[in-house]
């Protein structure tokens, strides 16, 4: 379990400290909650670590290789979330919902979110079917984790994998509620960032942690 606490350490860690900073040092609150600033470039640059350390790791070994498949994927996606799939550092022009730009991933779920709550705004066929490949797809993405996921608990050896993909869900995920401005406030929208940074970590020692468990599989080597 030496990853699950090296990284509850760091999570500690970096928490406290972007309290301090903006608690003690508010002119440089912008560093942590704005585009393309620390917080946001420290999470592109998670993401496409575990990336490549990902496809490093599945040329060394093919044992787990739809694990870390799935996390090398989770980590090209969130990279490309990161940068709005290219809209601010290319200058594409991504096409704007309901008033939300879909120049991430997460834009689908907050589209979601606008759309159960206003219902009245869909009025095409087209957009019940958006609606509908959009569900699917999010049901389609749900099972396949789940069928990792249950592989991983299965498995005593990627015990610490699995907690570290659950906190990467759960940071992702609550970060996600925060997104879509039910209270709009700074400080929350700081914490979005700060979860954001340490979603990409856990699934980083995630990865190192399913490369490793391999060494736990071997016999230990017997003295002469």
């Amino acid at each position: 379990m030496k990853y699950v606490w090296i990284y509850l350490v760091l999570f500690g860690i970096n928490m406290l400290i972007a309290l301090g900073i903006y608690t003690w040092i508010p002119e440089y609150r912008g560093y942590l909650r704005h585009e393309d600033r620390l917080i946001e470039n420290l999470t592109a640059f998670f993401y496409v670590s575990t990336f490549f350390l990902s496809l490093l790791f599945l040329l060394k070994s093919k044992e787990h290789l739809k694990e870390r498949i799935v996390i090398s994927v989770a980590g090209l996606l969130g990279f490309l979330d990161e940068l709005s799939f290219g809209d601010r550092i290319f200058g594409f022009k991504w096409p704007y919902i309901y008033g939300v730009q879909i120049d991430a991933a997460h834009d689908f779920f907050k589209l979601g979110y606008i759309l159960i709550k206003k219902p009245a705004l869909l009025n095409t066929t087209y957009e019940y079917l958006l609606i509908g490949v959009c569900a699917m797809m999010a049901v389609i993405v749900a099972l396949i984790f789940l069928y990792i996921l249950i592989g991983i608990i299965s498995n005593s050896y990627l015990k610490q994998t699995y907690i570290l993909a659950l906190l990467f869900a759960s940071l992702g995920f609550v970060s996600l509620i925060i997104d879509l401005e039910i209270v709009k406030n700074y400080a929350l929208f700081t914490l979005e960032e700060l979860l954001e940074m340490n979603a990409a970590i856990a699934l980083l020692f995630c990865c190192l942690s399913l490369y490793d468990s391999r060494l736990s599989k071997k016999p230990p080597v017997r003295s002469t």
